[in-house]
């Protein structure tokens, strides 16, 4: 494990209060040719509008599910409507073929409960759950809840189980007219991904995306903890939340990088000393079940010289803090409060300039105007209520936004996943009035 805290500034002034980002950088043991167990529910819509292509491609993603399973995980499988069904109790996967015949005798049925399916999931699983591996619920559905739980009632029911069980929940919305803007709430309590399968080629790479790193993780309930002088206090842990400074970041994969910020306001007229010393520490098990601990320490003086920023960590920092903004505006859109969306973006937009980081040498020229176009979109959508777009998953306040936010502030959007994300997005900064409307 490589672990790494670096500050973009090291000396603040004497006086007042001043904010400090840190750049957390980690990266996990490369491991070969074995993989940690897994443990997933496959939770599997029948309802009435699920007929035809719909159930066929679940059906076939099931499938595919089971195809990739080994005898050292485990496997269960809930399918519901109105009513529920549990077609295979939690168990190590051995009869491959019996499972694809259960699977083959689904078909539709009645109404939507798609509550009733997650929450008997939970409940099955939540003895299965180990520190080592992957502990997962995979909900198959075109997400028309219309039974039980439904609306934010169920997304809150889902955000509270995962808590409790620690099993986190993706989602695979089935067919043309899915509802992203529910799937994607269920997703984003549930700390899981969500896919859209309209046709059945599509299963194979979202299942790879799904499942590549976790067929190898390295490093399981891995924690930030983090040492502070009086008078220094976390602002905000960008994509995360923590009791005590400790801060849960999950497992990390086989030759995963992550980079996270951390942003810090340094209050000088309470500090006790200067310089004062910071440390982060990170915590967790290795796939043997071993504890480890890394951990780095900075100083930051208060007083003395100007204050030198490091450009590279402060563009870093802006790039996450759009993200999370963006984040924040696209929930406040699926609820539909378009006033606290606007809010978030215009608190962003009034403290990044993307052209001071081109001037600096840290950032060239298109990838500027590609975060600019983000926020000239997203504002743009905001503004107008969302009357351009509409429902468009992938507008920058709706399903393609909140896919690119959530990779960017979970710390994996710096690699070819996020750049995939931001491509998906329909951006549209070819209009002047909506550079007006961000500035």
């Amino acid at each position: 494990m490589r672990f790494n805290a670096i500050p973009h500034l090291k000396n603040v002034p004497a006086s007042g209060k001043h904010t400090v980002y840190v750049k957390l950088e980690m990266e996990s043991d490369q491991i070969e040719n074995e993989r940690a167990p897994m443990r997933l529910a496959c939770v599997f819509d029948r309802s009435g509008s699920m007929a035809g292509q719909p159930i066929e491609y679940a059906k076939e993603a099931a499938r595919l599910l089971v195809r990739q399973l080994s005898n050292t995980d485990v496997f269960c499988l809930v399918a519901f409507d109105d009513r529920l069904e549990v077609l295979v109790e939690p168990s190590a996967v051995e009869a491959k073929e019996e499972l694809q015949r259960r699977i083959d005798t689904l078909t539709a049925r009645s109404s939507t409960d798609i509550g009733a399916g997650l929450l008997k999931a939970f409940e099955l699983m939540t003895r299965e759950h180990s520190a080592i591996g992957v502990n997962r619920i995979l909900l198959l559905s075109d997400g028309y809840a219309n039974h039980g739980l439904v609306g934010q009632n169920l997304v809150s029911r889902v955000g509270k189980e995962v808590e409790k069980t620690g099993f986190s929940v993706s989602a695979f919305g089935v067919g043309s007219s899915y509802d992203a803007e529910l799937l994607g709430q269920i997703t984003a309590k549930g700390r899981g991904s969500l896919y859209h399968i309209d046709q059945p080629d599509s299963t194979p790479r979202f299942f790879q995306e799904e499942f590549g790193d976790l067929l190898a993780v390295s490093a399981t309930e891995v924690k930030a903890l983090v040492s502070l002088p009086e008078g220094v206090e976390i602002k905000e842990f960008y994509g995360f939340t923590g009791e005590n400074n400790i801060y849960e970041i999950g497992n990390l994969y086989s030759g995963e990088t992550r980079t996270l910020l951390m942003e810090l306001e340094v209050d000088t007229d309470a500090l006790v000393s200067s310089p004062f010393e910071i440390e982060v520490g990170l915590q967790g098990q290795n796939l043997e079940g071993e504890d480890f601990l890394s951990s780095k320490k900075f100083t930051v003086i208060a007083g003395g010289e100007e204050p030198v920023i490091d450009l590279e960590i402060a563009a870093f920092a802006d790039k996450i803090r759009q993200a999370f903004a963006l984040q924040q505006a696209s929930e406040a859109r699926l609820l539909g409060d378009w006033i606290v969306a606007e809010r978030h973006l215009v608190a962003f937009n009034g403290v990044c300039n993307w052209t001071d980081y081109v001037e600096a040498g840290v950032m060239d020229a298109g990838e500027a105007e590609k975060y600019d176009a983000i926020m000239c979109s997203a504002t743009a959508e905001a503004n107008t209520r969302g009357a351009h777009t509409g429902n468009a998953s992938n507008s920058v306040l709706g399903r393609g936004g909140m896919a690119y936010a959530s990779n960017m502030v979970s710390g994996r959007g710096m690699t070819a996943k996020g750049e995939a994300r931001m491509a998906e997005m329909k951006l549209d900064d070819s209009d002047d009035s909506d550079k007006d409307a961000k500035k």
